[in-house]
This record gives C-alpha cells, sequence and structure tokens, in this order.
C-alpha cells in the first residue's frame, strides 16, 4: 500500500511540476501575450483592440521595448474564429497585416509583413476578446533588411 501510495504521489508531482506553455497550436513555443522579434521574446503588458487594429507593446526585462500592430480589413476585429492569410495590406475579411518594432538604447528598427511566403494565422474569439496567434514568420523593414516574428496575442482592453 505504501508503495501504491508513493508511485501515486510521484506521478502527481511530476504533472504539476511540468509546465507547458500554452502556444494555441502554433507550435511557435510562446505562451499568452507573449512574442518574438529576432531571438527576443517580449511580455506584452497591455493589448487593445479596437478600430480592426490589435495592438500592444512589451519589454524583454531589459531595456529594449518592443511593439506589434495586426491590422485586419474593413476597420473591424474580426467576431468569429478562422485562419488568416498574412499578407502586406488587408484588403480581404480573411487577410491580416502585421507591423511590428523594436527600440533598444535610443534606436529604433521597424518592419511589416509580406504578401508572399508566410504561414496563416489563427484568430479566435473567446467572450468577445480577440486572440491571434501568429506562427514565426519574415517581416521586412524599408531597407529590405528582415527579421521573423511570432507570437500569441489576446485582447486585455
Amino acid at each position: 500500500m505504501k508503495k501504491l501510495l508513493l508511485s501515486t504521489a510521484a506521478v502527481a508531482l511530476m504533472f504539476t511540476a511540468c509546465k507547458k506553455k500554452d502556444d494555441n497550436g502554433t507550435g511557435n513555443g510562446l505562451g499568452k501575450n507573449q512574442f518574438k522579434i529576432g531571438g527576443t521574446t517580449y511580455n506584452a503588458m497591455a493589448v487593445t483592440g479596437m478600430g480592426g487594429i490589435l495592438a500592444g507593446s512589451g519589454n524583454n526585462g531589459v531595456s529594449d521595448v518592443a511593439g506589434f500592430s495586426i491590422y485586419f480589413d474593413n476597420n473591424a476585429l474580426p467576431t468569429a474564429d478562422g485562419s488568416y492569410k498574412i499578407v502586406d495590406v488587408a484588403n480581404d475579411p480573411n487577410e491580416l497585416a502585421i507591423s511590428v518594432s523594436i527600440t533598444s538604447n535610443g534606436n529604433s528598427q521597424a518592419w511589416g509583413s509580406t504578401a508572399s511566403g508566410n504561414p496563416d494565422a489563427t484568430v479566435k474569439i473567446e467572450g468577445g476578446k480577440v486572440t491571434v496567434s501568429v506562427p514565426e514568420i519574415t517581416v521586412t523593414g524599408v531597407s529590405s533588411e528582415t527579421t521573423t516574428f511570432s507570437g500569441n496575442l489576446t485582447q486585455t482592453l
């Protein structure tokens, strides 16, 4: 009996000790309201949604501040779950565009999504709040430099 109790306790401890990040099925390894630009992960402080834009900013625990904006067609946030094609300008109800930026030591950089080569983002609506899960995509800057972006972003305001 004692062995059974110890075995049960050990199994229970293993399940509670391991915490898996909820990546919403994207495989991007990020938790709720986390996003990654290049190799750096940021925690979003607040994610606002209005007028067809889901936007927020976050920090990496050091001095860098990063932001993102996700633009939907028709100046309205989605009202139903779906898969959205990531493009440079959202001109269709099933498309979205993304822009990201980083400010580090007074220097700023910005990038945007393009119309080709990116996988789809997943949108879910729960309790009237929009969640967008973006697998790793390539974003391009003004001078054609590229970096990557991914995120699991849920509207908080």
